[in-house]
């Protein structure tokens, strides 16, 4: 099952970075242009260059963001401004979000082997899209570096690796800092052989659950296979089979997973009519006024909904169940995992959204959002036809439905907050 160990962390050398606060970033698929544009302008070092460098016109195979990448790391390797800490190290990372950064959710660094699904040591839970694995495959060949963690879960019943932590944390941090949106972070260094054997023996034996960096898992695997069969005397030590995570427990109490909504657009009037019947066709559809769609969460946990339709009709919220007298799982895959075939997400797509590019002729279009408020806004102001809100998918469903192995729909979990980019790289140059 999963080997986890410790690895030399590649960090920012404090003495030229002062406040890390200026130099970290959100991993790559949720910087908008926009939030680029600022992190580039924050600091010359900060890492939104190496995560999710700028596309500049005239990029071609030679000259593109990822070439760039792969320059500023050997710059700020050479100048010092990243260098490897001296000893294989777990680090323990504390971040503190919410008003006042009143919550707070612990997790460690480490570095994992990787393993196909099959092994059971790392499972999946979401589907994935070849372009962007692409895309991180291309960063990766660059930089031959994780840039970012993977965000994975693990289980902890006896609190043994709680306990080690804590113990762990007692000391001074090696970074204590506040970025400029207002999030905390604490990250420490354990060196201490007992620490980190003691997590490790832990965690063998035990499955890990992919949270958050699905590409990024299936990116480093297929890159693996490549370095594989270039490596003349492999031993399988080679950094390149391991991929650095970050590991939080199910239980920790900061543990936050929001749902992704979707938002449509681009739709004529035929194809609206159309949504609206597939959606009349596969729900009991009760509708409300469009304020209590705003706090789509309650209203779905009040009425027992599989999720909330704003659009369909002007100035109301329909709230979604299954028809009593429809077969559900003979309109599901056959297939797919009993968890599965009852997800709202699931039965969303299947039933309803799957369809959608077919019966509106390709004009339709869905974007994504964790935010209720901003996609029930979109749609009062016009910037989209229809918004589905969804309900939060909690641990223990995400566990069984990879445990099944199955995966659900791509965009279906917004683990917040995101982790961040920088605290630690790891460098594949190095064994783990």
């Amino acid at each position: 099952m999963a080997e986890v160990r410790p690895f030399r962390g590649l960090r920012y050398n404090r003495e030229v970075v002062r406040d890390l606060g200026q130099v970290i970033c959100p991993p790559y698929d949720v910087i908008s242009r926009e939030q680029q544009k600022i992190l580039y302008h924050r600091s010359p070092y900060n890492i939104v260059r190496l995560e999710h460098g700028q596309e500049l016109h005239g990029d071609d195979a030679g000259n593109n963001r990822h070439a760039r990448a792969a320059a500023v790391l050997a710059e700020w390797l050479e100048k010092g401004v990243l260098r490897l800490d001296t000893a294989p190290s777990i680090y323990v990372h504390d971040h503190f979000f919410g008003e006042n950064g009143r919550l707070k959710r612990r997790g460690f660094v480490a570095c994992v082997r990787l393993e196909p699904p099959e092994k059971r040591a790392v499972l999946p839970h979401e589907n994935t899209v070849s372009g962007i694995k692409s895309d991180r495959l291309m960063l990766l060949r660059a930089c031959r570096t994780n840039i970012s963690p993977i965000f994975v879960l693990y289980h902890d019943q006896s609190g043994r690796i709680a306990g080690i932590l804590e113990r762990a944390t007692k000391a001074k941090p090696i970074a204590d800092f506040t970025v400029p949106e207002g999030e905390g972070h604490r990250l420490w260094a354990i060196t201490d052989t007992v620490f980190t054997e003691g997590i490790s023996r832990v965690l063998d034996g035990q499955t890990l659950y992919i949270a958050d960096g699905h590409h990024r898992y299936e990116t480093a695997m297929a890159y693996q296979q490549e370095m594989r069969s270039k490596t003349a005397s492999y031993t399988g030590q080679e950094g390149f089979n391991f991929i650095m995570m970050t590991l939080v427990s199910f239980d920790d109490p900061g543990l936050i997973i929001y749902p992704i909504h979707r938002m449509i657009q681009g739709l004529t009037s035929e194809a609206i009519g159309r949504l609206e019947k597939a959606f009349e066709d596969a729900f009991d559809v009760q509708y409300v006024t469009l304020d209590r769609a705003y706090d789509s969460a309650r209203l779905l946990s009040e009425t027992k909904g599989l999720f909330v339709v704003v659009g369909l009709v002007q100035g109301k919220a329909g709230i979604c169940h299954m028809r009593a007298d429809l077969d559900v799982d003979r309109m599901m895959p056959a297939e797919r995992s009993s968890t599965y075939r009852r997800l709202a997400v699931s039965l969303l797509h299947h039933l309803v959204l799957d369809r959608l590019l077919e019966y509106s002729e390709g004009q339709g279009s869905i974007t994504y959002t964790h935010d209720g408020v901003e996609a029930c806004d979109a749609v009062r102001e016009g910037a989209c036809q229809v918004a589905v809100l969804l309900p939060a998918t909690s641990p223990s469903t995400i566990k069984a439905i990879a445990d099944s192995g199955d995966r659900m729909p791509g965009k279906s979990t917004f683990f917040y907050p995101k982790l961040p980019t920088g605290l630690v790289l790891n460098y594949l140059e190095t064994s783990a």
